[in-house]
């Protein structure tokens, strides 16, 4: 039964993650955001407002689960470190990897670049910086970096 519980969760996050690359796909291809959720509610609710709200809440929920489950501060912070900062890292190298496919630029004239360095060392310590000059006209590389900060803060503060 609780495996079964787990799996709600589970889906439910898929659903969510789902709804906001939809609306992120708007923005990435240059037009309008078209999505149906937006248009029934005459322009007051997009996929991924409701979706990065109900995120949220339930990483909310399960995050403050996991404190309690800890035996201490010490091993819940630990849980939370190993839960976000591998992934974490991962994207941000991992997206200067895909800049150099999707912008023809050689990767080894992206990494050679001062700004890149500034921006890999900025972005591990969670300092997010999302554009890199020269590199997609200064578009936003990864735009949902924003809600890692958010997400540190409500460790604590839970």
């Amino acid at each position: 039964m609780k495996k079964e519980f787990n799996n709600i969760f589970d889906f439910l996050r898929l659903v969510f993650a789902s709804m906001v690359i939809i609306t992120h796909s708007y923005y990435i291809v240059g037009v309008d955001e078209h999505d149906w959720l937006f248009q029934i509610t005459n322009r007051q609710v997009k996929f991924s407002t409701l979706a990065v709200n109900a995120f949220f809440i339930i990483s909310g929920y399960l995050v403050t689960k996991s404190l309690f489950k800890s035996s201490s501060l010490k091993e819940y912070f630990i849980k939370r470190a190993l839960r976000i900062i591998p992934a974490y890292w991962f994207v941000i190298i991992l997206s200067l990897f895909l800049l150099s496919l999707i912008s023809s630029i050689p990767f080894s004239d992206i990494i050679s670049q001062s700004e890149t360095k500034t921006y890999l060392i900025n972005n591990l310590f969670f300092r997010i910086q999302y554009t890199l000059n020269g590199i997609l006209n200064g578009k936003t590389i990864n735009g949902s970096l924003w809600t890692i900060p958010y997400e540190l803060f409500f460790y604590f503060l839970i």
